[in-house]
């Protein structure tokens, strides 16, 4: 990585040989894994918006994650909030 005075962030020069390794150990192409980089970091992104701290609503958020994607991210598209989870549960 290197440092953009510009944007100040870092940017990614190569490719990263940690995603490398864990495509090769899984199968996975490098760009799913990209994909589900991006993927959870719209959810933190969105629960550090919402405020989301308490470890039952992490635990809830991390759950719904992996056993209903497309109902976590159509609230976080719509702009939901965490209690609209608890709503159509």
């Amino acid at each position: 990585f290197v440092w953009d005075t510009n944007t100040d962030t870092f940017e990614p020069r190569e490719r990263s040989v940690v995603l490398r390794n864990i495509a090769k150990r899984t199968g996975v192409s490098e760009a799913q894994l990209q994909e589900d980089l991006l993927r959870r970091r719209r959810v933190l992104e969105w629960m550090l918006a919402n405020n989301i701290d308490d470890y039952r609503e992490v635990a809830r958020i991390i759950n719904l994650y992996y056993t209903d994607l497309p109902r976590l991210f159509n609230l976080i598209t719509r702009g939901g909030v965490p209690s609209d989870l608890r709503q159509s549960a």
